[in-house]
């Protein structure tokens, strides 16, 4: 995985106010999966940090929505332009956010 360290500023968003350190990771063909779709990580990243979490069921909605709240795990999960499935999950600490593909976890 191809690892980029990022400042991030986030405001107003319940649970992810304030300035902190984001290590985001991507699949190797992460890139030319969205390239083929002609979408951008950030497209997908701004829906996550937004509380559109996508393709989710509303169960797992909930959970997200309670998540947040209490400091668990974020997943979020798109379908790109082309029809290609990602999820998109942060950490509990916030430590780190992963974009990866359903079948690489």
């Amino acid at each position: 995985m191809v690892r980029v360290l990022w400042n991030w500023y986030c405001q107003g968003w319940q649970g992810w106010q304030g300035r902190f350190r984001v290590m985001f990771k991507f699949p190797l063909d992460f890139n030319t999966l969205l390239q083929k779709a002609e979408q951008l990580p950030a497209e997908f990243l701004d829906r996550h940090i937004s509380g559109d979490w996508g393709d989710l069921d509303d169960e797992d909605k909930q959970e997200n929505e309670f998540s947040v709240r209490n400091g668990f795990r974020i997943l979020s999960a798109y379908t790109t332009s082309a029809g290609d499935k990602i999820w998109i999950i942060t950490e509990a600490d916030r430590s780190a956010t992963t974009f990866l593909l359903p079948e690489e976890y």
